[in-house]
């Protein structure tokens, strides 16, 4: 419901602001795609602009669990959610996801079977599904400045310690 590409100006309030950007546009970007490729292309890309919630994300990402099916209604076919994971001949990894490496922004309990993608600004979206748990987050490495990499440290340790927090591990 609260998913698209060029979101509707009445929503930029409450659409967290990407970047004071002093490069192209030289103002606060705020509501609209960050990547500069995909704001020159009118803000649609397959690699960057989507905006969304945590709600819509959350469904996606049990959508993805349930082989294609939200709330036992399919929505997608099980054959195509199987080859968006599948891995291509040409790269190794599946069409627009990540996948688990040893020291890579999943942490270290995402099983070998999961997925995931990450924003440029931030946000990522991972999904186990052997354990049947995704950790979406939506932050903003970027504001002020994209100069900020935190992210990269603290990605991993937050999903260790969400998985650690719902299996009591000390």
């Amino acid at each position: 419901k609260n998913t698209s590409f060029c979101p509707s100006r009445k929503l930029f309030p409450f659409i967290a602001p990407t970047e004071l950007d002093r490069k192209l546009r030289n103002r606060l970007v705020q509501g609209e795609v960050h990547d500069e490729n995909a704001w020159v292309l009118g803000g649609v890309a397959g690699h960057a602009g989507l905006f969304s919630t945590i709600e819509d994300i959350s469904i996606f990402a049990q959508m993805m669990l349930d082989e294609g099916h939200v709330n036992g209604v399919p929505f997608l076919k099980r054959k195509t959610i199987r080859h968006f994971l599948k891995r291509q001949a040409a790269r190794s990894r599946p069409l627009g996801w990540d996948l688990t490496s040893p020291g890579g922004s999943s942490g270290k309990y995402f099983s070998s079977s999961s997925y995931g993608h990450l924003g440029y600004t931030g946000p990522s979206l991972w999904i186990d599904p052997k354990n049947k748990l995704y950790i979406a987050l939506l932050n903003n490495r970027i504001y002020p400045t994209r100069d900020n990499k935190k992210i990269a440290v603290y990605r991993p340790l937050i999903h260790n310690a969400v998985i650690e927090s719902f299996r009591g591990i000390q």
